[in-house]
């Protein structure tokens, strides 16, 4: 998928003049208007960037755009709650995006996450702003979704309103009630699982200086990448493009680089191993899970957006596509098998054993049908 060229530097500064006109009456031919509005700016944009949860929630907002888009389950995404809406009933609230599905279906998504490290923290929205998103979605004839980012689990889940535990002025979930329930499979999302170890192996120039110094330091110039599933070398370039993306933004942990050395102790190549955190499902099944499609996008653009903890971006210029990978429907694998997974919702999955309609909070909290 690809975002529709825009112009942003012809329409969307007037139309941000005319937006701050409407509350302040601005002049637009008025050089001190336009000194002022300038001014305005400077300080909305100050007090934006100092405020970390609006920038951390406005940056996942646009993540999940790239995720919907890269996923392959839509046929469009549109940021819904943009631009100005005339309307009969104001007691409303327009959603973040609406997606238009491969299969025809549009659903109406707003973006949220949840940064608590408990698995058990929950996640709670009040009935009178989720009613308000109904209200909008029934005047359009589109459900409602929910789409939440789990930073404990570094997951998403997505959730019409039936999927959560209706209290009495509240909705609620949590983690593990989301993922149980969630319908990210009709996104395009899925399970990926692979041979393990996957590995990236950097092999020295011979004809370059590669001798290792009596401090075990060694300078070399690359010769040659390899790229190994198992002990099976990935020869094929759209395989090795693929277990390449794997290795950097699936959940396999990658140990200490490990020297390799030829028969005159020069070095041969360094080696970046990536295997499950436990050997036990490579032993017994002979593969293991390394991510949803989801969370890896989500990685990708984390790389371009984060640095060091701290955003330096809330988008950039790249298409969708430089944050996801294609798989084909009909991949098989010559050097790289694959195990793909879709994972579909338990509706019969309330909530945990015993909390049927109360939920403890880390805090000490509790949430009931009272509040």
């Amino acid at each position: 998928m690809k975002r529709l060229s825009r112009n942003p530097e012809k329409f969307e500064a007037l139309d941000l003049f005319t937006a701050f006109s409407r509350n302040s009456e601005l002049k637009l031919q008025s050089p001190e208007d336009e000194e002022k509005f300038l001014d305005m700016v400077k300080a909305s944009l100050k007090v934006s960037k100092e405020n970390p949860i609006l920038l951390h929630g406005k940056r996942m907002e646009v993540l999940f755009g790239h995720l919907a888009a890269g996923l392959g389950g839509c046929r469009m995404v549109k940021n819904e709650d943009t631009g100005g809406v005339i309307t009969d009933n104001s007691d409303i609230q327009l959603p973040d995006y609406r997606l238009i599905l491969k299969d025809g279906r549009q659903i109406f998504v707003e973006v949220k996450n949840q940064g608590h490290p408990s698995h058990r923290a929950q996640f709670l929205l009040s009935k009178d702003y989720v009613e308000k998103l109904q209200r909008y979605g029934e005047m359009n004839n589109v459900p409602i979704y929910f789409a939440i980012y789990y930073r404990c689990f570094r997951m998403w889940a997505l959730l019409p309103v039936s999927s959560f535990i209706e209290l009495k002025k509240k909705y609620t979930t949590n983690p593990i009630h989301s993922l149980a329930n969630s319908e990210m499979s009709m996104l395009g999302d899925l399970m990926v699982a692979t041979k393990a170890p996957l590995v990236f192996e950097l092999v020295a120039d011979t004809s370059q200086d590669r001798d290792v110094s009596d401090d075990n330091q060694a300078q070399f110039i690359i010769g040659d990448v390899k790229i190994y599933c198992g002990e099976d070398e990935v020869t094929d370039s759209d395989e090795k493009n693929l277990a390449f993306y794997l290795m950097r933004f699936g959940r396999w942990d990658c140990g200490d680089p490990e020297a390799i050395m030829d028969d005159q102790d020069n070095l041969h190549s360094v080696r970046y191993i990536f295997n499950p955190e436990t050997p036990e499902n490579i032993e017994r099944e002979g593969f293991d899970f390394i991510g949803h499609l989801s969370s890896m996008i989500t990685e990708a653009f984390n790389e371009q957006t984060v640095y060091e903890r701290q955003i330096t971006a809330i988008d950039t210029k790249s298409e969708p596509e430089v944050f996801s990978v294609k798989i084909p429907q009909n991949y098989k694998g010559k050097t790289l098998p694959l195990w793909r997974f879709k994972i579909e919702p338990n509706p019969d999955f309330k909530g945990e054993p015993g909390e049927p309609t109360m939920f403890e909070l880390t805090s000490g909290q509790r949430i009931t049908d009272d509040d």
